[in-house]
């Protein structure tokens, strides 16, 4: 859980307080919003590949990614343990914004 707790220290790093999302977040997302220039509006959350349930909590932390709000509110997510989980169109393998196969107008 080493690179979870490396993308969670990072998050909290690079978060630039003071930009709520401008739209409102449902309060179970809350904790898991932060804001950066670079960015944008993101949340901390699990791709769901329709494999967790509560029995593998452990494996949802070390899962976790960043993905755009407005691409985690337009795919749908659940909450499991308190963790959200989407079904993001994900490209496994690549890292940051462009990690999301996203129509453009679902970044920031």
């Amino acid at each position: 859980m080493a690179g979870n707790r490396d993308l969670i220290a990072w998050v909290q790093a690079m978060n630039e307080p003071g930009h709520s999302y401008p739209d409102g977040l449902p309060a179970e997302l809350e904790p898991w919003h932060f804001y950066t220039s670079a960015w944008g509006h993101a949340l901390l959350v699990v791709h769901d590949t329709g494999t967790f349930d509560h029995a593998a909590k452990q494996q949802m932390q070390s899962s976790l990614v960043i993905a755009p709000v407005k691409a985690v509110t337009r795919a749908g997510w659940r909450i499991i343990d308190g963790i959200p989980v989407s079904a993001l169109p994900y490209l496994p393998g690549e890292t940051g914004p462009e990690s999301y196969n996203l129509p453009d107008d679902w970044e920031k």
